[in-house]
This record gives C-alpha cells, sequence and structure tokens, in this order.
C-alpha cells in the first residue's frame, strides 16, 4: 500500500493507519480491461472526494444511494491541492501544509488594495462538514485577536498538534470505500472521452435510465477503458480542457471547447518552510504569531510598488520573504534553552519575481508540486543558507535589541532541511495554483464585434455542465467556483452539482438558512424561472461575494499577495513583534484552500 499510494501514506499517525486499512481494496483498472459505472469521478481532490461521498450515501432522505461510483486520480494521493506531509523533521513527527490548509470559523472580510474593497472569506460547506459529521478538533489559526486570519481555523489531532487539513478528505474517502458502492483507482490519467449516448438522451437524468450501451467511454493513458452513465470532473482548467480536446465525439462540430471554462485564468502559487532545531523566533525573540516580509530588500526599485518590478528587477539578495511565525508545525519539547523546534513558514504568495527565485532549487522537470531540501546536500544547503541569511538581516534589530549574544547565536544557526512547494504548470494533475475569473470583454470591444463573454455571476453554474450535446459531463472544482483559490469554492461547486443533477436534497448537517443563503446557487424561484433571474445565474447573495472578490486587474497582485508598499525593514518587523497589525494587508493568496488551491 505504501508504494501504491506514495510515501508519506507510510506514517505511524493512527489516522494514517486506519485510511490505509479501509484504502487496502483500493484497485487498478489495468490495460485493455473493460470497467462500468454509474458515475466516473474523474480526480479525487476534496471536490471528487465529496461527491462521491454524497452520492454513496444511502442515508440520504428522499433518495436511493447510486449503487456504482469510481474515482479515478491520475496522481498516487489523494488531496488535490490539499498536500499534507506527515512525520517530517528530525523526529519524524511533524506536518508541513504544502498546500492549502484552513478553513474560516465564520465570514471574516479584510479591505485590500487603495480603494480598501473588502475582500471577503466563507467557507460554510468545509466548516460544518469538519465540525459536524467528521467531528474533527480543530484550533484557531492566529492567536492574534486583531488579525483578519485570527478567524481560520486548521485542524489537529487530539493533542492539539497540527494533524494535516488532507484529514478531512481521507476521513471522506474512507468514508465511500466503506459503502461498498465505490471503488478508487489511483494511477490513472484520463486522455479521452468516446460518447456513446443516444440521442434520446438529452439529460443526465434521461442518461442515466438508459441502456448501458448510451453511455460516455473513458480511455486511460494506461490502457484501460471505463463506461459510465455520467462523468464528474474535479480537475482544474487545463487538464480538463485537453481532455475535452482529444474527445471529438462530445460534440457535433469536434471537440468542445465551451466559452464558460475559458472564462478563468490560472496562475501559480508556492509556499516555503525551514526547519530549525532552535526555533529562535520563539526562543530567543519570543515572536509567536505575525507576519514578516522584506519586500523592500529585495526588489531593485524600492520606489515602486513590488509589484511594478519586471521579472528581472529583483535583486540577487536576499532571498525574498513573506510569512507568519504562527504558520508551520512547532513542538516545545526541548531544554530550557532552545525549549521549540520546528517549521517556519517563509514565503507564502505568488509574485514573480519569488517564484523565478525559489525556482531555481527545483530540479524536477515535472511531476509534484513539492521539493524536499536537506541540508546535507550542497545544492539545497546553498537555498537553506541564503534564506537563514536574509532572515537574520530582516530580524537584525529585534536581535541587537536582545544583546550581542542572541546576533551570534542565531547567525549560527542554519535550517536542516526544508520544503519548497511551487503550484504551477508542472505539477502533473494540476497545472495551476489558483483561478481568477477574467473580466468581462469592454463595452467597445463587444460593440466591435467581440463576444459578450460569460458574466461572472453565471459562471459556476454555466460551468457545471459545460456541453449541451453532452449532458452527462458535470464539473465540480475551485476554478469556476464561488470562493475560488480555496477548497470551499470546489465544495460548493461539488454540493450544487449533486443537488441540482442528481437530486440530493440538503445534508442534516448544514443548517436550512445557512444552505439556502451561503451554499445554493439558485433560491427555488430562480431554478424555476419564475424571479425573472436568469436561468443558470447565481443567487444574488453568491453574486455579491463574487464581487466582493478584488479583480487582479483592478487591485495590484501585490496587494492581492498581501503585500504593502515599501517600508524599512526594522519597522516591518516591530510591528509583528508587539502584535499590531504588520506585514500582509489580506493574504489574498494563503488560499489554496489550493489551492484546490486547487
Amino acid at each position: 500500500l505504501c508504494i501504491h499510494l506514495s510515501r508519506h501514506y507510510c506514517s505511524p499517525n493512527p489516522s494514517m493507519l486506519a485510511f490505509a486499512l479501509i484504502a487496502g481494496t483500493v484497485t487498478s483498472v489495468g490495460a485493455g480491461v473493460e470497467h462500468a459505472c454509474d458515475v466516473a469521478v474523474i480526480g479525487a481532490g476534496p471536490g471528487g472526494v465529496y461527491v462521491a461521498a454524497r452520492l454513496v450515501d444511502a442515508e440520504a432522505s428522499g433518495v436511493d444511494a447510486v449503487e456504482s461510483v469510481c474515482v479515478f486520480e491520475q496522481g498516487q494521493r489523494p488531496g488535490g491541492r490539499i498536500h499534507s506531509l506527515r512525520a517530517q523533521g528530525p523526529k519524524s513527527d511533524l506536518v508541513v501544509e504544502a498546500g492549502a490548509y484552513r478553513f474560516a470559523l465564520n465570514k471574516t472580510c479584510q479591505p485590500v488594495g487603495p480603494s480598501g474593497s473588502p475582500w471577503c472569506v466563507s467557507t460554510p460547506v468545509t466548516t460544518h462538514l469538519i465540525q459536524g459529521p467528521l467531528g474533527l478538533p480543530w484550533r484557531q489559526y492566529d492567536p492574534t485577536a486583531t488579525e483578519w486570519d485570527s478567524k481560520l481555523a486548521k485542524i489537529v489531532d487530539a493533542d492539539g498538534h497540527d494533524a494535516g487539513y488532507l484529514t478531512f478528505v481521507e476521513k471522506l474517502l474512507a468514508r465511500v470505500q466503506a459503502s461498498g458502492r465505490a471503488t478508487v483507482h489511483f494511477g490513472h490519467e484520463l486522455e479521452a472521452i468516446e460518447a456513446h449516448v443516444s440521442a434520446a438522451a438529452t439529460s443526465p437524468e434521461t442518461a442515466m435510465g438508459e441502456d448501458r450501451a448510451n453511455a460516455y467511454e473513458l480511455h486511460f493513458a494506461n490502457g484501460a477503458r471505463v463506461r459510465a452513465l455520467r462523468v464528474v470532473f474535479n480537475v482544474p482548467q487545463t487538464p480538463l480542457l485537453r481532455v475535452l480536446a482529444r474527445s471529438p465525439t462530445l460534440a457535433p462540430g469536434g471537440a468542445p471547447s465551451p466559452p464558460v471554462l475559458h472564462a478563468v485564468s490560472t496562475f501559480p502559487l508556492m509556499k516555503l518552510y525551514v526547519h530549525y532545531e532552535d526555533a529562535w523566533w520563539r526562543n530567543v525573540l519570543g515572536l509567536e504569531a505575525g507576519p514578516f516580509n522584506n519586500s523592500e530588500a529585495w526588489h531593485a526599485d524600492t520606489a515602486k510598488m513590488p509589484s511594478q518590478d519586471t521579472c528581472l528587477g529583483a535583486r540577487q539578495y536576499p532571498a525574498p520573504l513573506q510569512g507568519a511565525y504562527h504558520d508551520g508545525d512547532v513542538r516545545c519539547d526541548g531544554p530550557s534553552d532552545a525549549p521549540c523546534r520546528g517549521f517556519l513558514q517563509t514565503y507564502y504568495s505568488a509574485a514573480v519575481e519569488a517564484l523565478n527565485f525559489y525556482s531555481q532549487w527545483r530540479v524536477a522537470k515535472h511531476g509534484d508540486s513539492v521539493t524536499e531540501l536537506d541540508g546535507s546536500r550542497a545544492h539545497d544547503a546553498a537555498l537553506l543558507d541564503v534564506v537563514h541569511h536574509s532572515l537574520v538581516a530582516l530580524h537584525r534589530p529585534l536581535l541587537e535589541a536582545k544583546g550581542p549574544a542572541a546576533v551570534e547565536r542565531v547567525s549560527k544557526l542554519r535550517p536542516d532541511r526544508g520544503v519548497l512547494s511551487i503550484w504551477d504548470q508542472r505539477v502533473d494533475g494540476l497545472e495551476a495554483g489558483c483561478h481568477k475569473s477574467r473580466a468581462l470583454p469592454s463595452a467597445d470591444a463587444v460593440a466591435a464585434g467581440a463576444p459578450q463573454g460569460v458574466p461572472i455571476d453565471h459562471i459556476p453554474v454555466d460551468a457545471m455542465q459545460p456541453i449541451p450535446s453532452a449532458p452527462g459531463i458535470l464539473v465540480a472544482n475551485e476554478a469556476w467556483g464561488v470562493l475560488q483559490c480555496f477548497a470551499e469554492g470546489s465544495l460548493q461547486m461539488a454540493e450544487n452539482l449533486v443537488h441540482r443533477h442528481f437530486g440530493r436534497p440538503r445534508p442534516d448537517w448544514i443548517p436550512e438558512h445557512v444552505y439556502r443563503d451561503e451554499v445554493l446557487y439558485h433560491s427555488d424561484d430562480e431554478v424555476r424561472g419564475g424571479s425573472g433571474a436568469r436561468a443558470g445565474s447565481v443567487t444574488e447573495a453568491h453574486a455579491a461575494r463574487v464581487r466582493t472578490a478584488p479583480p487582479l486587474g483592478d487591485v495590484t497582485l501585490a496587494h492581492a499577495a498581501g503585500r504593502q508598499p515599501p517600508r524599512s525593514a526594522s519597522a516591518r518587523v516591530e510591528r509583528a513583534s508587539d502584535g499590531a497589525a504588520a506585514g500582509p494587508a489580506a493574504q489574498f493568496l494563503h488560499a489554496h484552500d489550493g489551492v484546490s488551491h486547487k
């Protein structure tokens, strides 16, 4: 099982062992083997696993469980852009969140950009799922009450230590496996789909009632072929478009290219964590929470906003830093002179200059997002050294205030390992860190004959069933969801999909008013067309939430990523040290929740 899934599943963590026991029936569809299922789910990210869990639930009131669901995942692990690395550090007892990792306890907003437009985070499906049927323990992400991210939370174990955001996906997947109605297949890359749906099958509901000859045939890279009555895609934009481009029978004119699927754009995200046996930010400086960054020190032209630099405009040194003292798994179980050890998040954003800088240490051409850094290797040690020197330079005013011994102690330290995670087009099966809806064409462009485009508030529903000639092809992914860059965007779209296209009622663990006002894309009147609203548009509440997320064209990427106009490094760190608001104005790209975000 460890070889089949990944080495990260060879963990003594009890929850992982429980998952391994259930996942022991994970099967592989061999080359040329015919396999059939009612519903094929492509992608074992949070949205895909959620769809499978809802469909096989025999306890849902008023509906029958789907008898056979097949989940196909290109990689060797579940979670998508949720990527929790367990058994990290010298003692193999720490967790590094290489991808998405937080949910909102309640709606939280933060002004961003020069206009102070609000950017809001609300994760009702994720929060109620974790706190309700899954019953997972959690703790506050940022203990600083004055910071916006103090309303976010992380999943922990019974002792309050980081358990990994992946835990909730694993728990859901275990339920899918235990149902006896589903199979899960890792290492299956979908290449194309061939339509075998009769002309009478004009909707998914009709298709489900058709003979199995009227189905979709899925062609996988390993030679496997699978027949399914419906196909649910839980994959980001680029992999989905690639499959559709190879599937000419899905549309009368050839391979479909629905405009709604092109109405979003992708962009990369990256994270860097470094490990110290002596967690000096706590042991020496007493910094347990707050953000920090050195953007004014590593840009060549400090008179400009950081985002206005070109990719050639950054300095050779220092390394770009933008992290948080509270973000990173730390254990305080050591001797009195150095009680704490653990990981420090030193970078999390999407700045082009930073991605170019850190990509030098990512040697794999493609594959996983993660590069594990080992201080005993000269190549990796070079990066760990420059990151350490950059951290010392940024914190020198605080260290000097503690005295020469503090400066000497911290200067002599080095990280012994690290985790560099870059989510971009080189990550197999995902090829993105996050997505953003594209703005509509200008009025002048439309007047000149350009397409009118897809209104942003129509994207989630229109993308859910994007090909009129292939009604059994369905989509649920953060890329086209209401809350992009968070797993919630995928989960909400998944819930709307099973409600609208499979007749699943509201799960009893989501309060009715929350389901109606914060989860469903449509009110009942809109679904029936009785309100006069466009069929296929999200509710006004959802449209308002979409509008609160600032387009990256209106708010600079620097603001969206949480970077402020340059100030002195010492002022930046001092404000962080006394618990006041510092650094990121709104760490928009701390999502990922993904990221989906991814």
